[in-house]
């Protein structure tokens, strides 16, 4: 199993789930690091390619990515949470606190615990 990382899960966890509470260019620029990736992982398109047909000219897209894409993931994760920290719940593990798979998850993936029995109400208490 992965070592964790609470802050690369975290990000993670946020971009994927809450995309909906990004700014129209920040789901621009989202879409254009997963082109980049795909990419890169050896997909049909170069990486010239999919920046020349998804990015070309837009100006905001090359800023929110202009120092680098992973400050770009943090940085945006990091605002959805300081603006939108009511909208946004991160499960995590009762018994390790741990980020969970996704919002709804029920079973750790770090520890094992699982919840899935619980009686409702009784939260996440192992």
């Amino acid at each position: 199993m992965a070592e964790y990382d609470e802050d690369y899960v975290l990000v993670r966890y946020v971009l994927q789930f809450y995309e909906h509470l990004m700014t129209p260019v920040e789901q621009r620029a989202l879409r254009a690091v997963f082109l980049i990736a795909k990419a890169a992982a050896g997909h049909e398109m170069t990486v010239k390619d999919l920046w020349q047909h998804q990015i070309g000219d837009d100006f905001a897209v090359l800023d929110q990515l202009a120092d680098g894409v992973e400050t770009f993931r943090r940085r945006t994760a990091s605002r959805l949470l300081r603006e939108h920290g009511v909208e946004v719940f991160v499960n995590r593990c009762a018994r390790c606190n741990r980020v969970v798979a996704t919002p709804k998850a029920r079973q750790c993936l770090w520890c094992g615990f699982d919840w899935h029995m619980r009686p409702s109400g009784d939260g996440n208490t192992p």
